[in-house]
């Protein structure tokens, strides 16, 4: 069973965030399938380091996108984009020493708060950019 699933109601209508959105669906999935399968510490740290990546380009683009736009919640968007990286990096420090506890809360985090914010902040983030566009920049 898959982590997270991706449908089309994900589809916020921005190209470049949708196609980032849903190759972290699908990351967030193998990371999951790796430690179904009993995948060891040391490959879950670097799966997750990978993860950790795209999170952190992905990241990149939004916050891009939000200064190119004038976005008036860029400073909440960002914050949280931070605290979201930063309490993945301490699961991952606890991970990496065979923390299944660290582990399972990882999995709920990416897929808990990737989702809430997905939905919410993302949405209305791609709708001040489509208005954005709109207005021809």
């Amino acid at each position: 069973m898959p982590l997270v699933k991706w449908t089309e109601e994900d589809r916020l209508g921005h190209e470049e965030i949708d196609a980032q959105h849903e190759a972290l669906g699908a990351a967030f999935n193998e990371l999951h399938e790796l430690v179904l399968s009993g995948g060891t510490p040391e490959r879950f740290d670097a799966a997750l380091g990978k993860v950790l990546d795209q999170l952190r380009t992905h990241f990149s683009t939004e916050a891009k996108l939000m200064a190119e736009a004038a976005y008036s919640q860029i400073g909440l968007h960002l914050d949280e984009h931070r605290t979201y990286l930063d309490r993945l990096e301490d699961l991952r420090r606890a991970a990496t020493h065979s923390d299944a506890s660290a582990i399972a809360e990882t999995f709920f985090l990416l897929r808990d708060w990737f989702v809430a914010h997905t939905r919410k902040d993302d949405r209305a983030l791609a709708e001040h950019l489509s208005a954005y566009q709109k207005r021809g920049r």
